[in-house]
C-alpha cells in the first residue's frame, strides 16, 4: 500500500511540475486532403486577427503550394504543422525561412473550441524549436497591436517588440539563446 501511495505521489508531482505546458494532442505535418478544410475554417473565423490584408491573401494558394505568398523563390518553403486531438484539427502553425538565418512565423491559430488548453503554446514551441534546429538565429512574427492575449504568449516565449510595420500591427522577434 505504501509503495502504491508513493507512485501516485510521484505521478502527481510530475504532472504538477509540467503545469500548464501539459496538453493532449499530436503535432503532425500538414496533409492537404485531411487538413485543408479545418485550416481554412480557422483562418476565416479569425481573419481579422491573423491576416494583415485579407482582401489580397489567397488561402487556397498558400495551402496548395505551401508558400507564404506568391514570390516564386518561396514556393514550397512554408512549413505547416497541425495539432490534432481525437482526429480533430485543433490548430496549426505556419512558418518559413526568409533568409538562411532569419525566419518568420506566418500563422499560429487554435480553433476557438480548443482555446485555453495550451495548444497554441505547444504549436509555437514546435515552430521555434524546428526553426532554430534548421539554422535560424532569429524568428519574427507580426501580431495585431490590440491582440494582448497573443502578445503575452509570445513574450512568455522570449519574443520582444522590434518595430511597428504599419498602423495596428507590432513586429516581435526572438533570437536563438
Amino acid at each position: 500500500m505504501q509503495k502504491d501511495s508513493y507512485i501516485i505521489f510521484i505521478l502527481f508531482a510530475t504532472l504538477a511540475s509540467i503545469g500548464n505546458s501539459f496538453c493532449i494532442g499530436t503535432i503532425e505535418e500538414f496533409n492537404y486532403k485531411r487538413d485543408r478544410t479545418g485550416i481554412i475554417n480557422n483562418l476565416r473565423e479569425d481573419i481579422y486577427w491573423l491576416i494583415e490584408t485579407p482582401e489580397t491573401f489567397d488561402i487556397e494558394y498558400m495551402l496548395r503550394t505551401k508558400s507564404p505568398n506568391k514570390i516564386p523563390a518561396l514556393y514550397g518553403k512554408l512549413n505547416i504543422k497541425v495539432l490534432r486531438d481525437n482526429n480533430q484539427l485543433v490548430g496549426f502553425v505556419a512558418y518559413y525561412k526568409l533568409i538562411p538565418d532569419l525566419c518568420h512565423i506566418l500563422f499560429l491559430s487554435v480553433n476557438k473550441a480548443f482555446r485555453g488548453k495550451n495548444y497554441g503554446k505547444k504549436l509555437l514551441n514546435c515552430a521555434i524549436h524546428d526553426l532554430f534546429r534548421t539554422g535560424c538565429s532569429s524568428v519574427n512574427l507580426i501580431v495585431r497591436t490590440n491582440n494582448t492575449r497573443a502578445k503575452k504568449i509570445y513574450k512568455d516565449f522570449g519574443f520582444k517588440e522590434s518595430h511597428q510595420p504599419k498602423q495596428g500591427f507590432t513586429a516581435l522577434a526572438r533570437s536563438k539563446q
